[in-house]
């Protein structure tokens, strides 16, 4: 309960932030931008090429110990508004949300959330969010239903 408090605050203050940095054209549009729906688990799909980071979570250690945090992804675009906020150009987006099952197995699928930027320029700031460059980015298992964005 604390945890999801905490990280609701942190949304809100980003997004507070993110409002107050861009222009309210920006924020508007980022929300406003329509997501594609594609099939990748029987469609033959590929990433095209360009730079890529997945969201992964964030290893924090301290001189006793290691410790990795990751964060659901619940809502995909105030994440993506909260890096286009911080002056990432993302060129497009993929998300495929988190399932309990996958059709007849009885598998825990977790989120996944890959972004295609411009640059590596913003590869410290992406790190510390948590973010992985991907040499050959994956979508995963039970890529029914994956939301895709071009910007």
């Amino acid at each position: 309960m604390t945890k999801n408090l905490i990280l609701f605050t942190m949304l809100l203050f980003s997004f507070v932030n993110i409002s107050t940095q861009l222009d309210a054209q920006t924020v508007f549009q980022t929300f406003n931008e329509e997501w594609s729906f594609e099939n990748w688990h029987t469609e033959d799909r590929s990433f095209p090429q360009g730079i890529y980071y997945e969201y992964i979570g964030k290893i924090i250690t301290t001189d006793s110990s290691t410790s990795f945090i990751h964060y659901s992804i619940r809502n995909a675009d105030m994440t993506i508004g909260f890096l286009i906020g911080k002056g990432i150009e993302i060129k497009e987006v993929w998300f495929k949300r988190y399932q309990s099952s996958c059709g007849p197995l009885d598998v825990v699928v977790d989120e996944v959330l890959i972004i295609r930027i411009s640059s590596r320029k913003w590869h410290d700031d992406l790190e510390s969010l948590g973010f992985a460059y991907q040499d050959e980015p994956k979508i995963g298992l039970c890529a029914y239903s994956v939301r895709h964005r071009k910007y």
